[in-house]
C-alpha cells in the first residue's frame, strides 16, 4: 500500500476512494513497529501527492494520531525520521492547510527538533515549522518556545551550511 500511495495521482485518489485512510489510522495503533512505521509512510505519500489529498488526509485525523506515536518515538531512529517527514508533508502545500488541522504538529515538532541531532530529521521539522509559520503573525506566538528558540539559534552555528540555511530560512519567516 505504500509503495501504492507513491504512485501516480490517480493511484493515490484510488486508495482514498476505497477508505484506505480508515485502515492505515487503524493501524497506527499496532504493536508493530514495523507496520506503524509502514502505514505512516504511505500517509506521507498520500499526503505529499496534491494539496487535495493532503486536505484528505487532514480530515482524517491521520495528524493528531501520528504526532501521538512522533510524541513516543525513539530519538534519531528511521521510524522518527519518516514520521517527521509524513508531518512535514501535512503542513505544506498551496493552498495552505487549514491551520486548525495542522496546528497540533507543533509541540511534536518542537519536541524532535530539540531531541534530535539527525540532519534528515532535523531538516523536515525546520520545513514543516516554515511551512505552519507561513502566514498571520498569530501563528508565530505559536511557536515562540525556549526549547526551539534555543534550537535554531544552535542550528545557525552548525557547521553544515545546509543545516544553518534551514534554520535561517525558518526564522527569516
Amino acid at each position: 500500500m505504500t509503495n501504492i500511495a507513491s504512485g501516480s495521482t490517480d493511484h493515490v485518489s484510488n486508495l482514498i476512494e476505497k477508505d484506505v485512510l480508515t485502515h492505515f489510522i487503524e493501524l497506527l495503533t499496532s504493536p508493530h513497529i514495523e507496520v506503524v512505521e509502514q502505514v505512516i509512510w504511505g500517509i506521507g505519500n498520500i499526503a505529499g501527492d496534491s494539496p487535495l489529498t493532503r486536505d484528505s488526509v487532514l480530515a482524517s485525523g491521520a495528524l493528531e494520531r501520528i504526532a501521538i506515536v512522533l510524541d513516543q518515538a525513539p530519538a534519531g531512529t528511521s521510524f522518527m525520521r519518516n514520521a517527521s517527514w509524513a508531518l512535514s508533508n501535512l503542513c505544506r502545500g498551496r493552498p495552505q492547510p487549514d491551520y486548525r488541522l495542522v496546528r497540533r504538529a507543533i509541540p511534536t515538532l518542537i519536541k524532535v527538533l530539540v531531541e534530535n541531532d539527525k540532519e534528515d530529521i532535523i531538516t523536515d521539522i525546520c520545513w514543516a515549522l516554515s511551512y505552519l509559520s507561513d502566514g498571520v503573525k498569530e501563528r508565530i506566538n505559536d511557536m515562540l518556545d525556549q526549547n526551539l528558540l534555543s534550537k535554531l539559534i544552535s542550528l545557525m552555528r552548525h557547521e553544515n551550511v545546509a543545516m544553518s540555511e534551514n534554520s535561517r530560512k525558518y526564522c527569516h519567516r
